[in-house]
């Protein structure tokens, strides 16, 4: 029993104010990191080569509307599915 008490360290307050800084310093540089990549991953793609016709930007922008639209109506679809099981 001796060995045992002799072993455990106290814990004063300055300690748990130290410790409690060294974890919000990790946090905030966690935090950064996180937005950093968050970021990298949201951001727009830098076009690629050169200026294209006209025709494949219009082909291209109506190709993303049509998979926007279809992607809406899946997720209604399931939605709508989810709320009538409900009842």
């Amino acid at each position: 029993m001796e060995n045992d008490e002799k072993t455990i360290c106290p814990v004063t307050l300055e300690e748990i104010v130290r410790r409690k800084e060294i974890v919000r310093g990790q946090l905030t540089a966690q935090r950064a990191e996180i937005a950093d990549t968050i970021r990298e991953m949201v951001a727009p793609t830098p076009p690629v080569g050169g200026a294209s016709h006209p025709l494949v930007q219009g082909f291209r922008t109506g190709m993303m509307i049509f998979d926007g639209v279809m992607t809406g109506l899946k997720i209604m679809r399931k939605i709508r599915t989810f709320i009538l099981k409900m009842r």
